[in-house]
């Protein structure tokens, strides 16, 4: 029988509450009784990263510590009486760690102060950030906190304190260093790196615990370690229902992924290579077309059955490729035992038609994959799936100092990170950030797969290296050059050359055309000898003229762009793959043409006949002509050809070399890289695939490329002026692996640290007049989902050349009533615009669902 002071201090710290009312009940939920729903959870989680078990009691201790905050008088008046709370609950409870550090929690933890205190942030700084400086060092601020709590508050959280203690009775710190090396590498045991995954586990336990249909308001009553045992069964639930549980790794061979009659060379070396212990980063190199996305999912099996990961992240450069890839996986519950979790993150993600047929599953519902709406509801959440597939910005969020970037480095860390088009992320800001992520996500024991058509030698350099920084080991000696070919980093390199693919043995003649009506003319013939013709401009504008100038010559032309409402483009890319795709018929294909900018390039599964394309830099032509000849089928022509519309690179007699020949395009790319691409490809005149990919990208990307000519000398230093800001920016904002969670004093929003440079874009929202007269949608309503038809109907356009038009005055009656129900970010950054009968928006601006939004130059 307990000793009745006991029972009556029990009592007390029960009538704390922790949530507001609930609405049906009326029942305040006990703030202790939270507290333990969010520490049982944790501890469940806790069981995947297999810490030593001083260590792992410790951390859910402190997990369910998180409120402490909560005992506290002006939270009670906040709870049953609606007052002011003040200093918010989480800097409470910083302050409550370090008030009781020095006679209850020092001694019952142990461990070196600082690296308490590290933990201490963690634990309280569940909310999207650390608390604030004042709060974590003490002083006068500190003591103000804990006077406000109240006398009763102070005594009731030491009992909450013991009483939780109680529950975890081996809790020790003692293991913890302060940094990977003095911790022999682990990062279990190094304070800052463990600081930030502990966050973000805490974050997620307790979004878990604070979920009512799991854990619904009780009535006081059990003691701590009665209730402790109900939330414990409750915690298996939640996590078996919302998509965190319920399946592993499969132990079936990687090879019985895919019922091909053969495998590729590349897929034949995934099977093959031997897998280093601990942290590994994989780096595919190879050809379009040759296989490497198979490759890169059966060597992420392999790696989850041996342990480097429970499920895997698929990282790529645009919605439009993520949402293919999403399609791709779907079909790959076969990786895992149970019933996998499948999510988008993107920010379109919810209106993915796909994504939506899988989410509202409950999982365990079937043996298909699914998406529970847990998951469905957040980015941030969506990297916790078994299976993610998103944009590598979502990713990248994770080293930028925004809200919850600690979730996303945890969700990140028991994944095989796949980085798809890794040399689509060669602008330095880009890049540094991706080399940054590579170092955390071996600091937290996660392994990687790099996959690239085109990668300089010195990107995959850096990559390796930073990635061996996180893992605590010394970078390897250089990854050799061959082409294709598979390295695996452990603590050593293994390369591997590869036989290229047959299907990517080939060789793709390049022709110069030295002015616009010449590349239309090439069009116009290869289009009435049947051919299947495309024209990839690099600006939007460019691309809009030169479809008016084939139509002048009785061709007409589909457009391809990013510059459609959400709604057409979807459309459009349906169209373009049943015309252009691998499926798409002899007749579909016939004499069609497509005028198309960069999304061309990197989004879709398209095969043509014959290609014009604008000079851009080497990896894009590259890319580009990938998409020629890439199918078997009968052709209209004689062979691939690569029509670059380019000035002769031999003539170079000012700055603006190639302005009058691309139009808005020149400005799209730096001039100097622009000359060495003109300069190396039409050198070799012919796109050569392999063997002659690595030596073009090189010419243009390596050290040994050649200096700019005197003209574009004051372009070169704009160009590494540039790069060097870029770097300095993104080294400015990426987080520093070597600090903790603690000393990340401020999280911002997402776009005050955004993951790309450009233009600043707005969203503009166009409505069309209904029978009634009344504004709706551009998109049909289908099921009278109205949000969903508002999202498809949204298109950007760059913020300087918006201001230009005048706009759309947002203030009119009927603007004014649909914008009032808008979130309040969403001021100066998205415009409702109506679309009249003849497509005008405003001054300057038309809109249609075949072009676009056109503007007057």
């Amino acid at each position: 029988m307990r000793p009745r002071v006991a029972v009556r201090a029990m009592e007390r710290c029960l009538t704390w509450p922790g949530k507001s009312a609930d609405p049906c009940s009326g029942i305040l939920h006990p703030a202790v009784y939270h507290m333990l729903d969010v520490g049982v959870v944790a501890d469940r989680l806790l069981d995947a990263a297999e810490f030593p078990r001083p260590l792992h009691h410790a951390l859910a201790l402190l997990a369910a510590l998180h409120d402490l905050g909560k005992i506290g008088d002006r939270f009670r008046a906040m709870i049953e009486h609606g007052a002011t709370q003040g200093d918010r609950h989480w800097q409470v409870s910083m302050a409550w760690f370090a008030h009781f550090d020095g006679d209850l929690l020092g001694p019952l933890l142990g461990g070196d102060v600082q690296l308490r205190f590290q933990l201490y942030a963690a634990a309280a700084g569940h909310h999207g950030g650390p608390p604030e400086p004042a709060d974590m060092h003490g002083g006068a601020n500190r003591k103000r906190m804990v006077r406000d709590a109240g006398a009763r508050a102070e005594t009731d959280a030491r009992h909450v304190i013991e009483g939780i203690a109680a529950l975890w009775p081996d809790a020790s710190l003692d293991a913890l260093r302060f940094d990977l090396e003095d911790a022999g590498g682990d990062w279990r045991c190094s304070a800052p790196a463990l600081s930030r995954w502990f966050t973000g586990l805490v974050s997620l336990a307790d979004w878990v615990g604070s979920n009512t249909e799991w854990f619904p308001a009780s009535t006081a009553g059990p003691d701590m370690a009665d209730y402790v045992a109900i939330a414990r069964s409750r915690a298996d639930i939640a996590l078996r229902e919302s998509g965190l549980r319920g399946a592993s790794p499969s132990r079936r061979a990687a090879a019985s992924l895919f019922a091909f009659d053969a495998f590729s060379p590349m897929q034949r070396a995934a099977l093959a290579a031997d897998l280093p212990d601990g942290q590994t980063l994989a780096v595919i190199e190879d050809a379009t077309g040759s296989g490497k996305t198979e490759a890169a999912l059966m060597l992420a099996q392999r790696m989850m059955q041996a342990g480097k990961g429970d499920g895997l992240f698929f990282a790529l450069p645009t919605m439009a490729t993520a949402n293919a890839m999403f399609t791709r996986l779907t079909a790959l519950g076969a990786m895992f035992d149970g019933q996998p979790s499948l999510a988008l993150a993107h920010g379109s993600a919810r209106w993915h038609r796909g994504f939506r047929a899988l989410t509202g599953r409950t999982a365990g519902e079937s043996d298909a994959i699914s998406c529970a709406d847990w998951f469905a509801d957040g980015r941030r959440k969506a990297l916790l799936a078994h299976i993610g597939v998103g944009t590598i910005d979502q990713a990248l969020l994770a080293v930028l100092p925004t809200r919850y970037y600690a979730l996303r480095l945890y969700a990140l860390s028991r994944r095989i990170l796949v980085v798809d088009e890794a040399h689509d992320y060669g602008n330095p800001y880009m890049r540094t950030q991706l080399e940054r992520l590579l170092t955390f996500h071996a600091m937290l024991g996660g392994s990687a797969i790099v996959m690239t058509a085109t990668l300089p030698a010195d990107m995959r350099s850096r990559f390796v290296a930073a990635f061996q920084r996180g893992a605590s080991r010394p970078p390897p000696p250089a990854v050799p050059d061959a082409y294709p070919q598979l390295a695996v980093i452990g603590e050593a390199a293994r390369s591997s050359a590869v036989e290229p693919a047959a299907a990517t043995v080939r060789r793709v003649a390049v022709d110069r055309v030295d002015t616009l009506a010449a590349a239309l003319d090439i069009l116009t013939d290869a289009a009435q000898r049947g051919a299947a013709c495309a024209f990839v401009r690099n600006s939007v504008d460019e691309a809009i003229a030169a479809v008016a100038g084939l139509r002048e010559r009785g061709v007409e032309a589909m457009l391809h762009h990013a510059r459609f409402a959400l709604r057409d483009r979807l459309a459009n890319e349906d169209e373009v793959l049943a015309t252009f795709g691998k499926q798409s018929s002899p007749e579909a294909r016939r004499g069609q043409v497509i005028v198309s900018t960069q999304v061309l390039e990197q989004s879709l599964d398209l095969c043509f006949d014959m290609m014009v394309s604008d000079l851009a830099p080497m990896g894009a032509l590259i890319q580009r002509a990938g998409r020629l000849w890439r199918h078997k089928r009968p052709r209209p022509v004689d062979g691939p050809v690569l029509h670059v519309l380019s000035p002769d690179p031999q003539n170079v007699t000012d700055e603006n070399w190639s302005r009058d020949l691309l139009g808005q395009g020149w400005y799209v790319y730096p001039a100097p890289v622009q000359w060495r691409t003109a300069r190396a490809l039409f050198a070799a005149g012919c796109i050569d695939a392999p063997d002659g990919l690595r030596p073009l990208i090189e010419a243009v990307e390596g050290a040994s490329a050649p200096a700019a000519p005197p003209a574009l000398e004051r372009a070169e230093e704009e160009r590494l002026g540039t790069g060097e800001a870029e770097r300095a920016q993104a080294a400015q904002n990426v987080l520093n692996p070597e600090k903790s969670y603690f000393d990340d004093q401020q999280v911002f929003s997402d776009e005050k640290f955004p993951t790309r440079l450009g233009p600043e874009q707005v969203t503009l929202v166009l409505a069309r007049r209904g029978t009634d007269g009344r504004l709706k949608p551009w998109a049909p309503v289908d099921d009278g989902d109205v949000a969903r038809a508002w999202a498809l109907s949204e298109v950007s356009l760059a913020k300087r050349r918006w201001e230009q038009t005048g706009g759309v005055d947002q203030s009119t009656p009927e603007i004014a009533a649909i914008r009032k129900d808008w979130k309040m970010w969403k001021e100066g950054r998205y415009f409702l615009c109506p679309v009249g009968e003849d497509g005008i928006l405003c001054n300057a601006v038309k809109y249609n669902e075949k072009e676009g939004i056109l503007l007057a130059s």
